[in-house]
């Protein structure tokens, strides 16, 4: 691993960890060097030994009140990147299918989800309501969209990158007084030029809970889940088998659930994931494939679906 990606792994940690915690004045403004201290210590550790062992920042521990989410992040970071490697390093045949069979997918999930948005209408003084509050509170607030579907609404949040960072609990309130009911934050993301991009939704009837077991021993599993919670309301949980066992097969799994959590990030719907999955692992006429399975929950229509794709 380069420094460079250790420093971007770091980087990308910190502006998911930071935002939002109470800590975050005096880490950035009034220790600002200690923490740049910690953090160099923190990248010479993975440098070495390629993640994040408690016990070996003790110092950043007692400093960070986050530290637990921080291991966390960094350590799953550096296993996606660990795997995106090994993806590039196949034969070039299979890396320019693959690419080609991307390139694919991503016009059909974009063409999906402009016909989606057609479908939605905005309601710009709602909209009006919600950025004049938001600036009554203190947010420098740079945009506000209020865009109604059949079942539900999504309020979608551009702040500057002001001294005020966003506070998921005060937000989800002052969101709630102007549409009357109750609204969950489903995302909240810096921007690379600074400030955030919030969405919130209109919460929805039921909420999903989930977990994970794993029944193999090996040191590397062949199967791969995720679970996304999608803009619309609906949860989507999917699990992908490697075909084979070891290395290869957990390579092949995390290929497709690591297209599905992107692509997901354009707002597809379940017509389009049995075009794209069954698009993405038609090649398996190469060196190996992966199955996927797909339950989707619709959260406001209370409503279940199962998609399949790759299975012989």
């Amino acid at each position: 691993m380069s420094k460079d990606e250790a420093k971007s792994v770091i980087e990308q940690t910190c502006n998911k960890v930071c935002s939002g915690c109470s800590n975050i004045q005096a880490c950035w403004q009034y220790y600002y060097s200690q923490t740049n201290h910690m953090l160099n210590e923190v990248k010479n550790i993975i440098l070495k030994k390629g993640k994040i062992v408690e016990s070996e920042i003790k110092g950043f521990k007692f400093t960070c009140l986050k530290s637990k989410e921080f291991i966390t992040i960094v350590n799953e970071l550096l296993e996606s990147l660990k795997f995106s490697k090994l993806v590039k390093s196949e034969n070039s045949f299979k890396e320019e299918a693959f690419k080609n069979q991307i390139e694919l997918l991503k016009d059909i999930v974009v063409d999906a989800a402009k016909m989606v948005e057609k479908n939605f209408k905005q309601d710009r003084g709602t909209a009006r309501e919600i950025e004049l509050e938001l600036y009554r509170f203190g947010y420098d607030v740079e945009n506000v969209e209020f865009i109604e579907a059949e079942n539900y609404f999504q309020v979608k949040i551009d702040l500057k990158d002001g001294f005020k960072s966003p506070r998921k609990k005060e937000i989800e309130e002052i969101v709630k007084s102007v549409v009357g009911c109750e609204v969950e934050v489903v995302s909240e993301v810096p921007k690379h030029a600074g400030g955030y991009q919030i969405c919130l939704l209109k919460k929805p009837n039921i909420k999903v809970d989930y977990a994970i077991f794993s029944k193999s021993k090996e040191n590397v599993n062949g199967d791969r889940v995720c679970f996304l919670q999608l803009k619309d309301g609906k949860f989507l949980a999917c699990i992908s088998d490697g075909m084979g066992t070891g290395r290869i097969a957990s390579e092949n799994s995390f290929i497709v659930i690591d297209a599905l959590k992107k692509f997901t990030n354009l707002g597809f719907d379940r017509k389009v994931a049995i075009k794209f999955i069954n698009s993405l692992l038609a090649m398996k006429n190469l060196e190996g494939f992966a199955s996927v399975d797909i339950v989707c929950i619709d959260r406001f229509k209370l409503t279940c679906e199962f998609l399949k794709a790759g299975a012989i």
